[in-house]
């Protein structure tokens, strides 16, 4: 399966598990979020790490459609399971919002916004 056939496919559903993860106010790795039965990605595919490749195409896909609803970055509540913090696209995708994420920003900046970005998605999907 190519990406678009991936993003045809499990964006919706992507979506969709990102929201439950930001009811619950927790955050999930790349590779459990692909795992979760909401995203409904079939076992055997799961084995290959290819799906990891196209995962970040579809968070910005996502981060474009909650930025035009005017809500925060759900993407936020996915975080590498080394760094405890979301991907470069992420970090780059807020840094075209003036003053939150200056360029060359230090780890301790980049902290600093995921956990205010991460308080603003969990206040949006509050239930």
């Amino acid at each position: 399966m190519n990406f678009e056939e991936f993003r045809i496919k499990f964006r919706d559903p992507v979506h969709k598990a990102l929201i439950h993860v930001a009811r619950e106010r927790r955050t999930v790795g790349y590779k459990e979020l692909l795992e979760m039965p909401e995203v409904g990605l079939p076992k055997e595919q799961l084995k290959t790490d290819a799906w990891l490749r196209h995962l970040p195409r579809v968070l910005d896909e996502i981060n474009l459609l909650e930025d035009k609803a005017k809500r925060p970055l759900l993407s936020a509540v996915v975080v590498s399971q080394s760094s405890d913090l979301p991907g470069n696209g992420f970090f780059y995708y807020l840094s075209a919002r003036p003053g939150l994420v200056p360029v060359g920003a230090t780890r301790e900046e980049k902290e600093a916004v995921h956990k205010q970005e991460l308080q603003r998605v969990y206040a949006a999907w509050a239930e």
